[in-house]
């Protein structure tokens, strides 16, 4: 995030909120379809760390949710322009092993 940040400053938060507000159905389900494309590959890589705790996960915090919480997490810092992932990854750790 932090080199795509210095290579092109400001693309991020511009494109995002460009589809947000204009009526472009199609940009709108395009940006959805890679959200969506972005979470169900966190939550691929999640399900094959064999190092993550056994009880991590349970029937209410569940591998998706969890996916989801850290792709918040990450879309906050882009429009922050925070590339500090040292507190994201401290919760990851502290969360699943």
């Amino acid at each position: 995030m932090e080199q795509g940040g210095k290579q092109y400053p400001g693309f991020f938060t511009l494109h995002s909120l460009g589809f947000m507000r204009e009526d472009k159905v199609d940009g709108k389900q395009k940006m959805q379809q890679t959200w969506q494309h972005i979470l169900d590959e966190l939550g691929s890589v999640l399900k094959r760390d064999t190092r993550i705790r056994s009880d991590a996960f349970t029937e209410q915090f569940t591998v998706e949710r969890f996916a989801d919480v850290l792709f918040s997490l990450m879309l906050s810092a882009l429009l922050r322009q925070d590339y500090d992932p040292t507190a994201l990854l401290e919760i990851i750790h502290r969360t699943l092993y």
